[in-house]
């Protein structure tokens, strides 16, 4: 099996520069604006890949200071290229979080727990980082599952 080199391929990058993505194209937002209600404070999405989502964050939560973080430098320069200039990106570097203790009054991580090593000490830093009633949100896909809606599009080749 070939390596998958994430700085050449990140997820979440389209060419179109339009970050505005709405509920019918993206369920994750549907999920995450039911769950999520934050009026103001600190939201930072982990694993933000090229900002797609993180920018169309801006438009659900005006009021909140919104931030994007990810292990590709090549995801988050395209973030910076591209984006509104609403979200401030950092690079995660030796997967610790480049962030204070006590910072974040949410964070989220869409599809992106499936490709850590080391859940245990993913969530640290998540608790860490999260402030001491800060609400935390993560959507994992069971790709490849058996029965799973995402199985059964692979079947029927859709």
């Amino acid at each position: 099996m070939e390596a998958f080199d994430y700085d050449e391929t990140f997820m979440g990058v389209s060419k179109k520069k339009d970050f505005h993505t709405t509920f019918i194209e993206d369920y994750r937002l549907q999920r995450l604006t039911e769950f999520l209600e934050l009026e103001e404070g600190k939201l930072l999405d982990i694993g933000c890949g090229g900002g797609i989502t993180t920018e169309a964050l801006s438009s659900y939560y005006p009021n909140v200071a919104l931030y994007g973080c990810d292990v590709s430098s090549s995801a988050l320069k395209y973030a910076q290229k591209y984006g509104s200039g609403k979200v401030v990106y950092k690079q995660i570097i030796k997967n610790k979080l480049p962030f204070k203790d006590n910072y974040f009054d949410a964070c989220i991580a869409l599809d992106v727990i499936e490709h850590v090593p080391n859940i245990d000490f993913f969530l640290e830093e998540i608790n860490r980082v999260l402030k001491k009633k800060g609400q935390f949100f993560s959507h994992t896909p069971v790709e490849g599952q058996p029965f799973t809606l995402t199985w059964f599009w692979g079947k029927i080749k859709v």
